[in-house]
């Protein structure tokens, strides 16, 4: 069955729109990785350091918020992401893609920073190493990454992520501009 994603036209308004989208997911996938390997230099940087009770704190609570958002970023980025796609129309599919799979991107970006964020504190601060468990702050940047390599933009990928928002099975029709 064929419909209007199936369309040659989707290719080429989408194929522009993914390989731009590959340049800025590779670029947010670096920029945590720089960050982790930051964390793991300050982590051996900081042998001799003793945390105080107040940064142990920190971290403590640090650590509940970034948990919270991870899960909560996942949510609300495919809530999100659902509600942008569903604004596409033919005119604008590439434009919408792009918007859809940025902000996407960016809230779960966000978490993963955080959680990199708290593992710079507890590594400066000594918590790091006398408590090894706080390395559990990197589990958003895997998710993060798993999300990436999931949905690394191609087409394909894009054309499939509209179908399943817009109509399920390929045929979703994509409305004009102006409805």
């Amino acid at each position: 069955m064929s419909g209007p994603l199936d369309a040659p036209d989707i290719d080429q308004k989408l194929a522009p729109v993914a390989a731009v989208l590959r340049s800025i997911a590779a670029a947010m996938g670096a920029g945590i990785a720089l960050l982790v390997a930051v964390d793991a230099f300050l982590c051996l940087k900081a042998v001799d350091r003793v945390p105080t009770p107040q940064s142990l704190r920190t971290v403590n609570l640090l650590t509940m918020i970034a948990m919270a958002y991870a899960f909560g970023g996942i949510v609300v980025s495919e809530l999100l992401w659902r509600s942008t796609l569903r604004g596409a129309t033919a005119e604008n599919v590439g434009a919408t893609a792009s918007k859809a799979f940025i902000i996407r991107s960016a809230v779960r970006e966000g978490a993963a920073l955080l959680g990199a964020v708290v593992v710079l504190l507890a590594a400066t601060g000594g918590v790091l190493r006398l408590y090894p468990a706080y390395w559990a702050n990197l589990v958003p940047a895997a998710l993060f990454w798993s999300y990436l390599w999931a949905h690394w933009p191609t087409v394909a990928k894009l054309k499939a992520e509209l179908a399943a928002v817009l109509g399920g099975d390929g045929a979703a029709a994509l409305p004009p501009s102006g409805t």
